[in-house]
């Protein structure tokens, strides 16, 4: 741990008296930058383990980098102003997470609007802005407003948790809390969305409500339906006119379409398309070519071939099916 700090340790030892370590480190400030890990291992052989060598130290760092991005772990942002409470939750969690952190409330809105992390865990208390106005600026911005927040907090009366959920609060863990327990309740969180995300591709015909997070979500995918199906009949409506029209740039549109609805931007809008098929093909008396067109498809055999992929049976089949139930 010494060495990893770039630190130096020092032992005086007298058989029967007993030892003395002496320990020294560089004092490290909020704008200081860490030592890396390769910077750790390649220092002067004095003060490298022995069972490290620099000959090593690259191989041992690329397998790390590899291990790192193979896993894909979800993203979390901690926002937290006590430096070494925002390390301890780091360090239990950066197995499981890909974790990013911010020292302020101000630090944290810029780093979740520029990364869009999964889910942030953000103290109560921080000078500037406090965690309440983070949570509510972060539920109220349309980039952000789907990303669960774990509230932590030293403050357990029934009015501080009425504001913490008021402000858009999805959970709180009161300080002082076990690993376990912050654990769990951010799996939790996680979970959810994406359950609400397979709302959206299992349920053809479910409310808008139902698969989103929140209300300034709601209105973001009613605005985006609205759009796809006022040009459901055009084949060439692409990314860009659809983010053009919703007034995003293709990657925060890319990026808020794959939290809502875990697909791309084409494939969120050909799931429209085909659910709005499947309603044609019990509430009209159009055949499945003018069904095909009218959705937006050029090919009835690419029409046929996807909405028999997405609902596992033929456009026909389903027809007869729901027409008869």
């Amino acid at each position: 741990m010494v060495r990893l700090h770039n630190g130096n340790i020092y032992l005086e030892s007298e058989q029967n008296v007993g030892s003395t370590f002496t320990v020294i480190l560089p004092l490290w400030t909020e704008e200081s930058e860490l030592p890396s890990l390769t910077s750790t291992l390649k220092r002067e052989k004095v003060y490298e383990p022995e069972t490290i060598k620099e000959s090593t130290a690259e191989p041992i760092i690329q397998t790390y980098n590899k291990n790192i991005e193979e896993k894909n772990l979800h993203h979390l942002l901690i926002i937290e102003d006590n430096p070494d409470m925002r390390l301890y939750i780091k360090n239990e969690l950066k197995e499981i997470y890909r974790v990013s952190e911010a020292h302020n409330g101000i630090a944290g809105i810029e780093k979740a609007l520029e990364e869009i992390p999964d889910a942030i865990i953000c103290d109560v208390m921080m000078p500037g802005i406090d965690g309440y106005e983070v949570c509510r600026k972060l539920k109220h911005d349309e980039k952000t407003s789907h990303i669960p927040i774990l509230m932590l907090t030293a403050r357990s009366s029934e009015q501080h948790t009425i504001e913490g959920f008021e402000s858009g609060v999805d959970d709180y863990v009161a300080k002082p809390f076990s690993s376990a327990i912050l654990k769990v309740r951010i799996k939790s969180l996680i979970d959810s969305r994406e359950l609400l995300r397979k709302k959206f591709i299992k349920d053809p015909f479910a409310a808008i409500k139902d698969f989103s997070p929140s209300k300034t979500d709601e209105a973001l995918l009613k605005k985006a339906y609205a759009i796809v199906e006022k040009n459901l009949s055009n084949p060439d409506f692409e990314v860009n006119d659809f983010a053009f029209e919703i007034g995003m740039s293709r990657t925060q549109l890319y990026r808020k379409i794959n939290a809502l609805a875990g697909q791309t931007v084409r494939e969120f809008i050909r799931i429209i398309r085909l659910k709005k098929a499947a309603e044609l093909l019990v509430t009209s008396d159009m055949n499945i070519n003018e069904i095909a067109d009218r959705v937006g498809f050029g090919s009835q055999t690419y029409f046929s071939t996807s909405f028999t992929e997405y609902f596992g049976v033929s456009p026909s089949k389903y027809a007869e099916k729901h027409i008869k139930s």
